[in-house]
């Protein structure tokens, strides 16, 4: 039998992700031309891409993704009506 590792708690933050990074043997280590090119990145959305996309950035929304979340992409806008 191999060494046994611990890797923590079932319920804690990401520890089903590394499981599934040892059992499948997943590669998770970025090379350093990739994270180059990551922090190189530009933040701006060029004026081609923006047009091709709906913008939001003027809405009062917030994320409901819980604080533990891997993505935050889901969220709610909210308005008061003319009837209250």
């Amino acid at each position: 039998m191999g060494a046994c590792e611990i890797l923590g708690y079932e319920d804690d933050f990401g520890v089903d992700v590394e499981i599934m990074i040892r059992k499948f043997h997943l590669p998770h280590r970025f090379p350093p031309a990739v994270l180059e090119a990551a922090q190189n990145a530009e933040p701006i959305i060029p004026a081609g891409e923006a047009r091709k996309r709906r913008d939001f950035r003027a809405f009062p929304i917030v994320t409901i993704d819980g604080e533990t979340a891997r993505d935050f992409d889901d969220a709610v806008a909210v308005r008061r009506l003319e009837n209250g």
